[in-house]
């Protein structure tokens, strides 16, 4: 059986098909897509229930770092929390120590069970970070204290180890913990690496699961968070400004910013004293993503290029068209010629 050509209609469809098959294919890997555009953020005013957010990630690439915080006291807590906290203690005081968290003392290391609490008699400085964390929880404080100090701020650690910690005392002054251990400071000056003091070893649970440190009263406090993703809520007050295109939207009524950056981002958390308000900022970085209360700031690159999209199609419409009526006519000329 001899093969006959198809009809103009049929090819028509053909046509047609491939066409919007090609343009679906490039909505997929393109138009429907968001590129990379870059933001900044900051952020005051926090309210009650205000937390900072980052993700890791399963890969667990969340870390955070805190750099010569002046605290009065802090709190080792986690339903299976691990944490190691340096103190400025000698270690031959690791026995009496240990006897009066009724723990053990292994090796210039006591250890013990979480919930663990700390205070101190004058600010002293402590170091602290977390790393390899799926996320990392920051609960920002909700107002001041009479005094300026910030009432209450928290880091906690999901998916790692647990957060390492060093204190540091310059000058004679009181450490007392669990609420009845009294331990005298002389100055001994504990620095990173830490490797002068005494090792605290608080546990309650399997590792990798999450552990955090509470600080009641603290005076200067910065940590800085580096991830992949970045949550703010609860603050009333501040810019996010989103470039190519330009846009600036004021943060208000306590809203909640998301980021998803193309690498990692850096997330800065100042807690406020003598006055000053608790800010939080979001150095300038590459996203595919900034929601502003569930509203998506970065275009796709169809909403990018819709006038030049929008004229492609229809142009390849006509121009088919065009090509359709010219095999019509050849096709009426042959067939003349016969």
């Amino acid at each position: 059986m001899a093969w006959k050509p198809r009809g103009l209609l049929f090819w028509l469809l053909v046509t047609a098909a491939i066409y919007l098959l090609c343009w679906s294919l490039v909505f997929v890997l393109y138009l429907g897509k968001r590129s990379a555009v870059s933001v900044h953020l900051e952020a005051m005013g926090f309210g009650s229930g205000a937390a900072v957010t980052v993700g890791g990630g399963s890969a667990g690439s969340a870390h955070w770092t805190l750099t010569g915080a002046l605290v009065r006291g802090f709190t080792v807590t986690g339903i299976d929390a691990r944490a190691i906290v340096r103190l400025p203690v000698l270690p031959r005081e690791c026995k009496r120590v240990a006897r009066g968290l009724g723990g053990l003392c292994r090796s210039r290391t006591v250890v013990t069970i979480s919930p663990l609490t700390a205070s101190l008699s004058r600010f002293e400085s402590l170091d602290a970070a977390g790393s390899r964390a799926r996320r990392v929880v920051v609960t920002l404080p909700s107002g001041q204290a009479a005094n300026g100090s910030v009432e209450e701020l928290a880091v906690n650690t999901e998916g790692s180890h647990g957060p390492t910690a060093c204190l540091s005392s310059t000058q004679a002054g009181t450490l007392t913990i669990g609420g009845g251990l009294h331990l005298p400071l002389g100055g001994l000056l504990v620095s990173p690496p830490c490797e002068d003091g005494l090792r605290l070893r608080v546990r309650s649970g399997r590792p990798g699961k999450g552990a955090g440190l509470v600080f009641p009263v603290s005076k200067s406090f910065t940590l800085t968070a580096i991830a992949r993703t970045a949550e703010i809520a609860g603050a009333t007050k501040g810019m996010l400004t989103v470039t190519n295109p330009r846009e600036l939207r004021p943060l208000s009524d306590g809203g909640t910013v998301d980021l998803r950056g193309t690498g990692t981002l850096t997330v800065g958390v100042r807690a406020g004293f003598a006055g000053r308000p608790t800010s939080v900022t979001v150095a300038p970085a590459h996203v595919t993503s900034a929601r502003l209360d569930d509203e998506e700031l970065v275009p796709t690159n169809f909403d990018r290029h819709r006038s030049i999209v929008v004229t492609a199609f229809f142009g390849g419409l006509g121009l088919l068209w065009v090509l359709v009526q010219f095999a019509k006519f050849f096709q009426q000329q042959v067939g003349g010629e016969r």
